[in-house]
Parts: C-alpha cells; sequence; structure tokens
C-alpha cells in the first residue's frame, strides 16, 4: 500500500515491510514490531525503519529507525531510546556500555524527561540537557552532561519530539495511522523469529 506520505507498506503473518525512497526497504517484526505499531508506525516520531534488525552477542535484538532506536530482549521487552537520550546513549556506548539495556521509555519527571536503563538513569532538561542521574552505589563513571544542538536549533522542550503528545495505540490495518499512541512498554513475547 502508499501512504500519503510518501512509503509503501505491505502486512505479512510476522512482520510488516517498509519502502521509502530515502530509507529503502525494511522488515519490522516481532517484539520490536509490537512496540512501532504501539508507539504509531511510520507516522510517529521515530519515523520509518532504516535498517535491518540486529541481534547481539549478548542476547537482545535492535533495529534502528530515522530518529531513535528500539532495543527488545527477554529481561527488558521492547524499549524505544530516542532523541537526545539516543544521541547520550549511543555515544556513551549503548547497550553494550556501561548503562546497559534501557527498561522504560521517557517519561515526564517534572519540566524535564527522564529514562531508566539497566545500570543507570538519564534525566533530560531544557536548561542541562542529557546528564546521568548520580547517587546511586551502581551509576556508571561516564560525562555528566550533553546538549543536543538538534534540540536548540528546533528550540523544542522535548528531547524526544516536536509533535503533540500522542493519545490512543490503534489498531494498525492499514499503512497510514492518522495520529501517535501513547508511548508504551510493551511486555508481548516477539514474534518470528525471536519469539519462536
Amino acid at each position: 500500500k502508499q501512504a500519503k506520505a510518501g512509503y509503501y507498506s505491505q502486512e505479512f503473518q510476522h512482520g510488516t515491510i517498509y519502502w521509502s525512497k530515502q530509507t529503502s526497504g525494511s522488515l519490522v517484526q516481532g517484539g520490536i514490531r509490537n512496540l512501532y505499531n504501539k508507539q504509531g508506525g511510520p507516522t510517529s516520531q521515530i519515523g520509518l525503519p532504516i535498517g535491518v534488525e540486529k541481534q547481539a552477542k549478548a542476547g537482545y535484538y535492535s533495529q534502528e529507525f530515522q530518529h531513535g532506536t528500539i532495543y527488545w530482549s527477554k529481561q527488558t521487552s521492547g524499549t524505544l531510546v530516542e532523541g537526545a537520550f539516543h544521541d547520550w546513549y549511543i555515544q556513551n556506548g549503548g547497550p553494550e556500555g556501561p548503562l546497559g539495556l534501557p527498561t522504560g521509555l521517557a517519561v515526564q519527571n517534572g519540566t524535564g524527561l527522564r529514562q531508566t536503563f539497566t545500570n543507570g538513569t538519564l534525566l533530560w532538561s531544557k536548561a542541562s540537557g542529557v546528564t546521568l542521574e548520580t547517587g546511586s552505589p551502581d551509576a556508571p563513571s561516564l560525562p555528566q552532561k550533553r546538549n543536543s544542538p538538534l534540540l536548540e536549533e528546533q528550540g523544542t522542550l522535548s528531547p524526544l519530539s516536536s509533535e503533540p503528545s500522542p493519545v490512543e495505540s490503534p489498531e494498525v490495518e492499514s499503512d497510514i495511522v492518522e495520529e501517535g499512541p501513547e508511548q508504551a512498554q510493551t511486555d508481548e513475547e516477539p514474534q518470528a523469529p525471536h519469539g519462536e
């Protein structure tokens, strides 16, 4: 099916293939697909997939999208890291670094946001940018501050998106999703191949 946004999609029993001139073709499947659909799919703030799902030796799966990465493991389920959190996380080793895998989606924290990981928590505020929450005995030793130039250029309050907050999770039957759904972590087991 062709969407108004300039991409094509084809649903299959265990996955969806997305194609556009900018991103080429990519399959999204299993637990990553479940979370991607809950986030709003290709019309959400994370955009289209830009690569294939990868399995790490450490036992987790990841797939990159235009504006973030979804990670899935049996221990953490599906979790999205995007925006300034994503930039900071990747520059400091990503899932193989001292923070480990993400364990929750970014959530409001006063006037900013916070996102938890296996071994620590990242905080974001307009004044401080991304910082590592300190005070816990297992907090990794990493740079404490990183502002995102992209955020400053866009003038957004959120490191995730300047889009309005999504409100509901659609049933994805077609390739066009009108509104992005509320951010929610999925505990569903992935489908093929890593859910078999």
